[in-house]
This record gives structure tokens, sequence and C-alpha cells, in this order.
């Protein structure tokens, strides 16, 4: 085995259950049919929604804002994502609904 170094090694075991558990979120138990379509469009449309948010946070002029812009902003963003009542986004916002965030 290779000599890599323990803090290496504990960050790709971090990495790897991350990336597991990311795969994991569509719950899903079957790869084939019609709900597996379904499924699989649903999380190519809710991978679009969040990469749209994200533009929309990266283009913020957070330095310009206050932070109860920012938050009334962030807010609105994730209104409009939720809007979209998609269940892979949905069920990625509930898992971070008990999130504090700093601003709050």
């Amino acid at each position: 085995m290779a000599n890599f170094p323990k803090h290496v090694i504990a960050y790709a075991r971090e990495k790897a259950l991350e990336l597991e558990e990311f795969q994991d979120i569509s719950g899903a138990d079957e790869d084939t049919g019609p709900e597996a379509k379904k499924r699989c469009l649903e999380r190519n449309d809710g991978e679009k929604i969040i990469e749209d948010f994200l533009m929309k946070v990266k283009a913020l002029p957070f330095q310009d804002m206050t932070d109860d812009a920012i938050k009334a902003e962030l807010h609105k963003l994730k209104a409009e994502v939720v809007s979209h009542n998609n269940a892979f986004v949905n069920k990625i916002v509930s898992r971070t609904e008990n999130v504090k965030t700093t601003l709050e």
C-alpha cells in the first residue's frame, strides 16, 4: 500500500462518503422502466435549477449589500428554486432546512 499521509487518506474517505451520499439522494432502487426515466429527468431538471440558482448567487454584488439585503435576496432566490416543485431539489432543500446560517 502506498504511504499516503493520514490527512490525505482522511480527506479521500470524506469525499467518497460525500459522493456516495449525493448518488443516493434520489432514493432510487429501480434502474429501469418509466419510473427510472422519470427520476433521471427529474434529477437532470433539478441539476439545471440548482445551476441557475448558483449562477444568480454568484452574480450578486455582496460587497455592496447589507447583511439584511443579502439574506432577503437569498430567501427570494430559494423561494424561486422551491417554486419549481422539483422532487430532486426539494429533497436537497428539505435536508438543509434545519441548518442555521451565519446571517441568522
